[in-house]
This record gives structure tokens, C-alpha cells and sequence, in this order.
């Protein structure tokens, strides 16, 4: 997948990960932001995205930060007002940072979208059910690796 590409491409920013604790968490983080090339820390469409335990361990490091009698709730998440994203299928520990307008979507077809059957089985066998079918390809590509940085 997207991740082992990532992996295996010299070009890409790596930084050695750890076991994400409550303790540790926003010196890993820090250690991410210190590696994001000086030519797009500033771009507006900047991005961090982290893993479900990182997020998790993120929020409880923060608690700590807040004034007793405050009560915190859940917060949308950033980095020195970088937006912090959790995606829930990446691995425990996996931490990126990218500008949003390196990545593409692609299809393997201008009609992949349009591709869509729908079958009315009333007709047939008077079921009452309807029946759909999307056949489509779609694959995500970044264009400029030194322009990614990778926690895992």
C-alpha cells in the first residue's frame, strides 16, 4: 500500500519511531515537526496524520496542559496550528505530516465514477429489493517524496 511505498522510497523524510506513551507522545511528535522541510512548514494546506493511538495518547498528554476547573472535552487536534488528522486504519505508532496538494486521486478510467448498475427486482422476482453493482478502479499517488514525512 501507500505506506510501504512511502517506506521503501530513499526520497521520503524518516523519522525512527517509538512506542507511543502519554509520556513520550509530544516529544515524537515534536521530532516529526522537526523534520518537515523548512520550504513547506508554513503551506496553509499542511497536514498531520496520526494513528488512533497516537491521537489517543495526544489528548490525554494535554489534559495536564489545561486549568483545573476547566473542563477540556474532545478538541479537534493540531500541532503549533497544524491540523491533526486521525485515520483509524493506520497501523498503532504511524504518525504522517504532507501537504494535502502532494497527493492525487486517480482512476483507471474517465467513466470509473459513472460506472453504476442498479437492478429494480420487483420486476423479476417481486422482492422489493434493489440491487446495485459499481465497478471502479482508484488509486492514491504523491508526487514529490521529500516533501513527506514518516513516522513508523
Amino acid at each position: 500500500g501507500l505506506l510501504g511505498k512511502l517506506a521503501a522510497d530513499p526520497n521520503t523524510v524518516k523519522v525512527t519511531s517509538a512506542t507511543i506513551t502519554k509520556t513520550n507522545v509530544q516529544v515524537e511528535i515534536e521530532k516529526v515537526y522537526d523534520a518537515i522541510p523548512d520550504a513547506i512548514v508554513d503551506e496553509s494546506d499542511l497536514i498531520f496524520v496520526v494513528s488512533n493511538n497516537v491521537a489517543k495518547k495526544y489528548k490525554q498528554s494535554q489534559i495536564g496542559n489545561y486549568i483545573t476547573g476547566s473542563a477540556p472535552g474532545d478538541k479537534e487536534l493540531d500541532y503549533l496550528g497544524i491540523p491533526m488528522v486521525t485515520l483509524n486504519y493506520l497501523p498503532a505508532n504511524t504518525m504522517l505530516v504532507y501537504k494535502v496538494s502532494n497527493f492525487a486521486l486517480g482512476t483507471g478510467l474517465q467513466a470509473d465514477f459513472n460506472n453504476v448498475s442498479v437492478v429494480d427486482m420487483d420486476d423479476t422476482d417481486l422482492s422489493s429489493n434493489i440491487r446495485t453493482r459499481i465497478v471502479f478502479s482508484i488509486g492514491v499517488e504523491y508526487n514529490n517524496a521529500a516533501e513527506v514525512v514518516l513516522y513508523k
